[in-house]
């Protein structure tokens, strides 16, 4: 089930969907977090009780508070939660759920109603009480709050929380919204804790977000894990733990190592692109070199416990700065001077093209840049294959995957080995001689997909049907010994 995230309130008309169904009629004071959550839990106990013999059921719930116009709920959360308290989804017009009643937009949580800070930073004069810009930010986050601990009570009414993955996690850093009535200021509750940026930048404080997972059965109590992850690690992570591969298209690794203590842990690729127009905020909090940073084309990647970073980028020549930002939290000291960054310096350049496409609805100033090459010696003509067995519903990634059986091949052609395996891998390398745009073509009976470098250049895995797919290749730097993996 997926509902796009819209405000509803009895004042403006709002589509709402349920997959391609707009369900929005009688949806009156329903606030999104509660109508959310009151439909998920509905939706869990239906997953549960739909077998005899319980299935594995995946649910991603997306909430889209706190957020923007920072818009509260009609009432005090209700008492209790899971199977007979908390939310719940009533399902009559007018009255969908269990709190659509009240005043929209109205509640304050009285922890935060008479609150008061020190707001000219001098003890001798007395607090004043908090902007109620803020008394809704607390509110709206404490909801959640209220809304996780009632689905994970769901999970233990229904004797499934053990075994249940259960991964909690924010999109971004805080943010500072100059729209409202009265502004929020993104370092009131110094979200960003001891880093730099926020919502919008690419700098730590904006990138790096708090992330919770709970399944009792197979993560230890109290772990605290620090080598860095990103969002698109969990599509093979959750694949792994349902017993599957990762699709070919991911590029992400699995955390199950990390978080089990099971196996090797694959080091994650840590790489962001941005746009964003205006500068970073002013924040006394900030090193004085990330206060009004003009952004527009950003850029990071992290490799150890060094993070490189672009902003305002002209093309992909520019400097990356380097940061240790394990030990330099805010991003203060940059290293990219010191004589032994000058590899790296060219190593970032290099890769930063090499795990990436252009995309023409989505320019960037180093589109047009040639992909670097790698550096291999004594090649010999042909390719390498491997062929494996594979128990996925899709085009798996083979990283993990023991061959049955390997060779060579002249072509990348099935003819002579499509008995000895379900999926088949074709490794090698390219010679480019000259400088011009390729188009690398792909002829399959079946699902495939292909990389050059780490990029994914030919996606014909979901909904492909057979035929011929193909793809241009932009290569505008003549190197005449320059080689690229194809795999």
């Amino acid at each position: 089930m997926s509902i796009i995230p819209l405000k509803v309130c009895s004042a403006v008309k709002k589509e709402v969907y349920e997959n391609k169904n707009e369900v929005s009629k009688g949806l009156d004071k329903c606030y999104t977090g509660d109508l959310w959550t009151a439909v998920a839990k509905k939706w869990i106990v239906e997953q549960v009780q739909k077998k005899e013999k319980q299935e594995p059921f995946f649910m991603y719930l997306a909430f889209d508070t706190p957020h923007a116009v920072l818009e509260l709920a009609t009432q005090a959360y209700p008492e209790g939660g899971g199977l007979n308290g908390g939310l719940q989804w009533v399902g009559k017009p007018g009255n969908m759920i269990n709190t659509a009643s009240g005043e929209v937009d109205s509640y304050i949580h009285p922890d935060y109603a008479n609150v008061t800070y020190d707001h000219d930073k001098d003890p001798s004069t007395p607090e004043v009480a908090w902007p109620d810009v803020y008394q809704r930010y607390a509110s709206s986050t404490r909801r959640i709050d209220n809304e996780v601990g009632d689905l994970l009570q769901l999970l233990k009414d229904l004797n499934i929380d053990e075994n249940t993955l259960v991964i909690f996690n924010s999109d971004n850093g805080p943010s500072m919204e100059s729209y409202l009535e009265e502004e929020y200021a993104a370092d009131f509750f110094n979200s960003f804790g001891p880093f730099d940026g926020i919502k919008r930048d690419v700098l730590e404080g904006g990138e790096r977000t708090p992330l919770i997972a709970r399944w009792p059965n197979n993560i230890p109590a109290n772990l605290v894990i620090e080598s860095p992850s990103i969002s698109y690690d969990w599509l093979p992570t959750f694949t792994e733990a349902a017993g599957y591969p990762a699709p070919a298209n991911s590029d992400g690794v699995s955390l199950l190592p990390s978080l089990t203590g099971k196996g090797k842990q694959q080091e994650s690729l840590i790489y962001v692109e941005y746009n964003q127009g205006g500068k970073t905020p002013e924040y006394e909090e900030f090193s004085p070199n990330n206060r009004g940073r003009l952004r527009k084309q950003m850029q990071m990647m992290r490799e150890g416990d060094i993070v490189g970073l672009r902003y305002n980028i002209q093309g992909a020549d520019d400097d990356f700065e380097f940061y240790n930002v394990e030990e330099d939290t805010h991003q203060t000291l940059n290293l990219a001077t010191l004589p032994n960054m000058e590899a790296l310096q060219i190593q970032m350049k290099e890769r930063v093209l090499q795990v990436r496409m252009p995309d023409t609805n989505a320019a960037r100033p180093y589109d047009n840049a040639a992909v670097s090459a790698v550096s291999v010696h004594n090649l010999n003509s042909g390719l390498k294959w491997s062929a494996f067995k594979n128990t996925a519903p899709w085009l798996p990634k083979v990283d993990d995957l023991a061959p049955v059986e390997s060779g060579k091949s002249g072509t990348a052609t099935l003819k002579e080995i499509e008995n000895k395996g379900d999926i088949f891998l074709f490794e090698g390398f390219i010679k480019v001689p000259t400088a011009g745009s390729y188009t690398f073509s792909l002829s399959a009976s079946s699902n495939a997909f292909v990389r050059i470098h780490e990029a994914s250049v030919i996606d014909a895995d979901y909904g492909y049907e057979a035929g011929f797919c193909k793809r241009r290749f932009h290569e505008p730097k003549s190197r005449l010994s320059s080689y690229s993996n194809l795999f």
